[in-house]
């Protein structure tokens, strides 16, 4: 069975286009090979970008782009597409069809290019069975289903659905098994209660070669996002983790995280490691135990990484002591 992955594009004010490492179908991909398929990745969130016009959602911003008082200056200049243009996505999706696809929809920001790319397959494949997940997606799969053509939608994890989807249409067996499937019978919509979540330790790795080169490409130098934990045990209201990863936090051991470093160093030469936990330090404990473990490794191996944590890290647990030894692990700055 052909299967592709899609990362759509990003179109933004902000500076996304350095974000390009997609890890959760890049980790449904690898639980795919385990299983002994062959998925391949369409990753449209490259280093390219075009200015677009500023949607007129937008306009009120106009006043702001280039007002005389730097307190009330838009700090964007402009709207940007990042990544593939529409034309290239539609050829690489007609040249190179595929049976199942599955579709990241991460951000409510960005559901307008995800449901762009379903309109694109169903153009050229109206056969292909369309699976999305992600936040939005999990937040909302009525109106996936409903709205936009798909045939699934994956809510919560994916690894474990994505293999049980896979099978299920392969032979023709029921989907009530599915773990955290929504789709149609009928004219009923049809959820499936979320049953297991992987073991976060025992995952096989990130299908990082289905990356191209410029995707490692990032401050002039080799750069690879990495998990050590998922999940949160805060319960913040307005957070969608919980969605996704369920309440809690599941944590690697810090001696398989430093095994995954040391081996995107060797493989991929990371010259920076980008964190993208929820929330990376949850406890003082957590931090230390984590970070002397990096300056340990830095101690003894003069290629080991510097850290840096896009998705951001949560004040509550910091103090001088962490951030000192945040310095001395290799972070040179804070989100």
């Amino acid at each position: 069975m052909k299967i592709t992955l899609i990362n759509p594009p990003i179109e933004d004010f902000y500076i996304t286009g350095i974000r390009r490492q997609p890890l959760g179908l890049l980790y449904i991909a690898a639980s795919l090979r385990q299983e002994g398929y062959n998925p391949s990745l369409l990753n449209c969130h490259t280093p390219k970008k075009s200015i677009m016009n500023v949607p007129k959602q937008f306009s009120y911003l106009q006043k702001y782009f280039t007002s005389p008082y730097p307190e009330l200056r838009f700090p964007f200049k402009n709207y940007v597409h990042y990544g593939m243009s529409w034309q290239e996505i539609e050829q690489r999706i007609k040249r190179e069809p595929a049976e199942i696809y599955f579709i990241s929809s991460l951000f409510t920001t960005y559901h307008e290019e995800t449901e762009r790319t379903i309109e694109i397959i169903r153009k050229h494949s109206p056969s292909a069975y369309i699976t999305v997940g992600g936040y939005h997606a999990s937040l909302y799969p009525e109106y996936f289903l409903n709205e936009t053509g798909t045939d699934f939608v994956i809510c919560g994890e994916g690894e474990i659905s994505s293999v049980e989807l896979v099978r299920a249409i392969e032979t023709g067996s029921s989907l009530e098994s599915v773990s955290g499937l929504v789709y149609r019978e009928g004219c009923d919509i049809k959820k499936n209660r979320f049953i297991s979540r992987p073991d976060v330790s025992g995952m096989p790795r990130p299908a990082r070669d289905l990356l191209p080169e410029r995707d490692f490409r990032a401050y002039g130098r080799k750069l690879v996002s990495l998990i050590t934990s998922r999940g949160c045990p805060n319960n913040c209201s307005f957070c969608t983790g919980k969605i996704i990863w369920g309440r809690g936090r599941r944590e690697r051991s810090v001696e398989d995280v430093m095994d995954e470093i040391n081996m995107c160093v060797s493989v991929y030469n990371a010259g920076i490691i980008n964190l993208e936990d929820d929330n990376l330090f949850p406890s003082k404990e957590r931090a230390a135990e984590f970070l002397k473990a990096a300056v340990r490794e830095k101690e003894e191996n003069p290629r080991f990484p510097e850290f840096t944590a896009m998705n951001g890290i949560s004040i509550e647990k910091l103090d001088n002591e962490i951030i000192g030894l945040m310095k001395k692990a290799g972070f040179n700055e804070l989100n």
